[in-house]
């Protein structure tokens, strides 16, 4: 569930998005008309603000918009400099300053000068880094607000220089919420004079220490009296690395800390953190690392060290997300490695981590912790047990490659041998990135396939040197899993000899999540075939992946899709999976209820939709559709010698439907169809239920 502080991210980042989306340049209102906002000692008027960035003393990106009656100033990298009045002065009552970059306003008197309610925030998470502004006055009061509220806000960083800082006057409110930073840099007071100053949620003050507002003295005090110099507002997160909590003051370089060495930071943006070559110590009462942050991604670069003393190494109270390409080693002294203490912890691919302690994993007991390995690899020693009171453990992508006859167990929370908790050393490595009816294809079977419960047939095995699963008259088939799932299997090469049956009663009999190819096996119209039948969709490809189909015959069924994209690309045609037939390949699809082939981007190479009559590929929408709707019955698509070109081709030549009668295991059958018993049959490659 989200927290108030996510929701309220995400409408921020939303409106300063709609704001610069939908709002439009100032010049659309009524000329002549002039502005109670003067920039540089400009005022702002119908003639000038379309060109703001022409006005004296203004360099950089400065635009104005407006939406619904209030204006927006958006600056990118902009500097606003006047030797005699305020680099801003603004009496609108709604007034927006949104920047990126590094912006400055340098002022005389006032740096800015606000007789009205003004929001002043960056423009969300930016690629280009933070979005930083700066406003000094040479001699006097760095930013005056009279008689109206001033709110920083959505990860602004705001630094005040002046002979006083922030400063305001009359029934002047103040407010720094969202994850935003202000700092003052002056001489005889920083902030003061405010009839009340808001601190949302996780903002504090953040320097001087124990310095606080003070109603009676309207300022930021410390010890009874107002702060003349530096103060710096901002968020203190549920973070500690080195046991040092990570505030507003050193999250950019959590090296400060004497326990934290190499590069550690923490983008609060992203909420990320991020360890590169960093050794992160733990003083003797404390931890290394510890979160309550929720969804923390700690990002590794290159080798990353994290030594625990007489607590956990790690102690992590929401869930977390651990991701590479680097590696984490962790060393727990007489403790826990890592200790999840009401939150779910997931290993993102190419990650390595080695841990060891007296517990290399452990939960709390009280809460359904659960660990997502995803194609990561896990080198764990526990002297009293390496994985404990961690009810739900999930491998993708990965297998136990030590010991082979240890296995998760849910009842006993870990990892366990023989029905007992595994004491020693255990090691989690990265499969081949493909399951089969379920299971991981490993290099324990991969040479058989066959092992695998619910895979029969003549052939089943794959060569993990050229990346090809190789299928003879194969039938996969496991009610309670995917039949054929690639998650990470990047330019997976299937091979199809024969006639080959995958169904399952899950939601997709085939999952491709990246790039794949299903091909014959390289004789021209060999007259393999791929039959991918049963519940829910018949193919389904992950956002963004593709597939290729060539020199067989695919036939896909669902009942709601036949072949699908991902649904959540919401018509985004640049994410988009794509599929592509080619090289005399036939490919039938059926979705009954919601369409036969739907949200991808469909690739015809010399070939074409041929049933039903008239049918056509949609390009906006993904879909194939007849007369403007969407197609749900059986979508065929095939080469003839019109598609390939008379001269290039005989038709002969072109693949026909295999004809005859088979079982589900791929025997050829003698009878006629009056004389089978009930059951179900492919019957000139199509399945067919006689009942």
């Amino acid at each position: 569930m989200e927290t108030k502080r996510h929701l309220w991210n995400k409408l921020a980042a939303i409106t300063a998005l709609l704001t610069m989306m939908f709002a439009v340049p100032v010049n659309t209102q009524a000329q002549d008309e002039k502005l109670d906002l003067w920039i540089a000692g400009t005022q702002v008027t119908s003639d000038n603000w379309d060109n703001l960035n022409d006005l004296p003393g203004v360099s950089g990106e400065v635009i104005l918009y407006h939406s619904s009656g209030s204006l927006t100033l958006f600056l990118n990298n902009a500097t606003i400099y006047s030797s005699k009045y305020p680099a801003i002065e603004s009496n609108i009552h709604s007034l927006s300053i949104q920047f990126e970059g590094k912006n400055k306003m340098i002022g005389s008197y006032r740096g800015m000068r606000l007789l009205g309610n003004t929001w002043i925030t960056s423009n969300g998470t930016s690629e280009q880094g933070e979005a930083v502004l700066d406003v000094e006055a040479t001699g006097g009061i760095g930013i005056e607000v009279s008689n109206c509220s001033m709110d920083v806000a959505q990860f602004a960083i705001l630094n005040v220089k002046g002979n006083t800082g922030i400063v305001g006057f009359q029934s002047a409110e103040l407010a720094v919420r969202n994850d935003a930073i202000v700092t003052t840099d002056a001489k005889s007071g920083a902030i003061f004079s405010f009839k009340n100053i808001i601190l949302e949620r996780q903002i504090s003050i953040c320097a001087p220490d124990d310095a606080v507002y003070d109603k009676k003295l309207k300022g930021i005090a410390k010890d009874g009296s107002l702060v003349k110099d530096r103060v710096m507002i901002g968020p203190v997160y549920d973070l500690k690395v080195g046991g040092m909590q990570v505030t507003a003051t050193n999250y950019n370089d959590l090296s400060v800390n004497d326990f934290v060495e190499g590069n550690a930071s923490y983008d609060r943006a992203r909420n990320i953190l991020n360890l590169n070559g960093a050794t992160v110590g733990a003083p003797i009462e404390d931890v290394a690392i510890e979160s309550g942050i929720p969804d923390l991604k700690i990002k590794l670069g290159g080798v990353n060290k994290v030594n625990g003393s007489n607590y956990p190494s790690m102690l992590l109270r929401a869930n977390t997300f651990i991701y590479g390409p680097g590696q984490m080693d962790i060393s727990a002294g007489y403790n826990c490695g890592i200790y999840l203490e009401g939150g779910n912890l997931t290993v993102g691919q190419r990650c390595r981590i080695g841990i060891t302690g007296d517990y290399a994993i452990a939960g709390d007991g009280k809460s359904p912790t659960q660990l997502y390995l995803n194609n990561s690899t896990l080198q764990a020693e526990g002297r009293e047990a390496v994985i404990s009171s961690v009810p739900f453990v999930v491998l993708n992508g990965c297998y136990i490659s030590e010991p082979l006859n240890a296995k998760f167990d849910v009842f006993k929370g870990g990892l366990v041998v023989d029905g007992a908790l595994l004491k020693g050393k255990a090691v989690i490595e990265p499969s081949y990135g493909f399951t089969i009816a379920g299971q991981e294809v490993t290099p324990l079977n991969c040479n058989d396939l066959k092992v695998i419960d619910g895979v029969t047939g003549d052939l089943a095995m794959y060569d993990p040197a050229t990346k090809t699963l190789t299928l003879k008259n194969a039938f996969i088939i496991k009610d309670s899993y995917y039949g054929l799932h690639n998650m990470y299997a990047d330019e997976l090469n299937i091979v199809v000899q024969g006639l080959n049956n995958i169904s399952s009663n899950v939601a997709m009999r085939c999952d491709m999540d990246t790039k794949t190819c299903i091909t014959g096996d390289g004789s021209m119209l060999s007259g393999g075939s791929l039959y991918l039948d049963g519940k829910s969709i018949g193919l389904s490809l992950g956002c963004s992946s593709s597939l290729v189909v060539e020199e067989i015959e695919l036939n896909a069924r669902g009942d709601k899709r036949g072949i699908t994209g991902d649904s959540y690309t919401y018509g985004l045609r640049d994410e988009r999976s794509t599929v592509t037939v080619q090289n005399y390949a036939v490919v039938e699809a059926l979705g009954s209820e919601e369409g036969s082939i739907r949200e991808v981007r469909l690739v015809l190479n010399k070939c074409a939709i041929h049933e039903p009559l008239d049918a056509e590929y949609d390009i906006e929408k993904g879909d194939v559709t007849l007369w403007g709707k969407i197609v749900k019955a059986p979508v065929i698509i095939y080469a003839t010698p019109e598609d390939v070109g008379i001269d290039a081709v005989g038709a002969d030549l072109v693949p026909v439907r295999r004809q005859g009668i088979y079982n589900l295991q791929g025997a050829r059958l003698t009878q006629d169809w009056e004389s089978l018993p009930k059951g179900i049959y492919i019957v000139d490659g199509v399945k067919r239920v006689k009942e």
